[in-house]
């Protein structure tokens, strides 16, 4: 059974391969040249970077995984993705099939001129700041809309585990 279902996604695959659009091997160039000014491998390793240890703190809560096996797949996965050409292949065929070899063009230079770099250059410290004050609103919000459900639906309260009511 195992078997057929391998074939299966490989025969899917396989067709899925066949029918994907050639990309204009130009139009690829630029769309290389333009990832290479983004930084798009620091990008990526910044972002498994931060996603990384969450999905190992996931594992290692999982009975049946060692800390070992967690810790060793972080250091594999993120070492196969960064070696990885089928990512960047993946990012050039989405840039390919929204934007024209001029507009591709008109971004790298945007990218490679002085106001292009600098924001390449910030937006690490950008999306790190951002994404902790998003997270403090996110807990805060989260905390105010489940006390105000809370207050509105006790019903929704499980009994056996639910704090007492605070003293009057």
């Amino acid at each position: 059974m195992k078997r057929i279902w391998f074939l299966g996604i490989f025969f899917a695959a396989f067709l899925s391969a066949q029918d994907a659009p050639k990309v204009d091997p130009a139009l690829q160039t630029e769309v290389v040249k333009l990832l290479k000014a983004v930084h798009l491998d620091d990008l990526m390793r910044q972002q498994l970077q931060s996603s990384l240890p969450t999905i190992v703190k996931i594992m290692k809560q999982n009975p049946s995984v060692s800390p070992q096996l967690a810790d060793e797949f972080a250091k594999e996965f993120e070492a196969e993705i960064l070696a990885s050409h089928e990512i960047t292949d993946l990012i050039v065929d989405a840039y390919a099939s929204r934007f024209s070899l001029s507009e591709i063009k008109d971004l790298e230079a945007f990218y490679n001129s002085p106001t292009g770099r600098k924001l390449v250059e910030a937006q690490p410290q950008l999306l790190g700041e951002v994404s902790q004050k998003a997270k403090a609103y996110g807990q805060s919000l989260a905390m105010q809309l489940f006390g105000k459900i809370a207050k509105e639906h006790p019903e929704y309260m499980n009994k056996e585990t639910a704090p007492p009511p605070p003293a009057k």
